[in-house]
């Protein structure tokens, strides 16, 4: 546990920010950005307490790459042994994004008003949401990275408005949501695993990582 968390601890370091800059990757920020002017432009203060999460777990996906640092690859290692370091690694930033997003959430909730249906749906998208991983120039992962993010920063964003109509069940609303769920988020995820698994298998190999 101690190297995960020095590890995770390492990856916020200012050399990985110029390189996702460099890659463009930042430019997603903008994204959120609009819904931060958004909502303060309207007053809606209250879904800062979604959104700062979502740009910390977003930080936190694209500054920690898929990958070991480089004195695990000189160290006698097999590639099982490599690939369990960087399953274990990747469970971990799971966890603590999901802890991060559900903060977020139950903040939220907790200054508007409890919902199941809300909660169940806002918690499966911040699952979805910790899974993902920094995406490279040819490794298939961006489109499924991108989509995934839009989706589930527009549906929560929908849930979050719903809570907001403190006298209003939105049974169709809530039941339209929970289609695009199930419809289009897991059919995305199904392929999205099969690349999770691919990029951890290779992330065991250094050749594989530098090229």
């Amino acid at each position: 546990m101690k190297y995960l968390i020095r590890d995770y601890i390492y990856g916020w370091r200012w050399e990985n920010f110029k390189e996702i800059y460099r890659n463009g990757k930042l430019a997603g920020m903008m994204f959120l950005y609009a819904f931060v002017i958004n909502v303060t432009a309207t007053g809606n203060i209250t879904m800062l307490g979604y959104y700062v999460p979502v740009a910390i777990v977003y930080l936190s996906i694209f500054i920690h790459p898929v990958s070991l640092r480089k004195m695990y690859y000189v160290c006698p290692l097999t590639p099982d042994e490599r690939e369990k370091l960087v399953r274990d690694s990747y469970i971990f930033r799971i966890v603590l994004h999901m802890l991060i997003l559900t903060m977020g959430n139950v903040f939220i909730m907790t200054i508007t008003r409890f919902s199941v249906p809300v909660f169940i749906y806002v918690t499966i998208n911040a699952l979805i949401t910790s899974t993902m991983m920094p995406y490279g120039n040819k490794d298939g992962l961006s489109a499924y990275v991108i989509v995934l993010l839009v989706i589930c920063v527009v549906t929560n964003s929908w849930q979050f408005d719903i809570l907001q109509r403190a006298s209003y069940d939105p049974v169709i609303e809530q039941r339209l949501l929970y289609a695009i769920m199930v419809i289009v988020e897991f059919t995305i995820c199904i392929g999205y695993a099969r690349q999770v698994r691919r990029k951890i298998k290779s992330a065991a190999v250094y050749e594989e990582v530098v090229l």
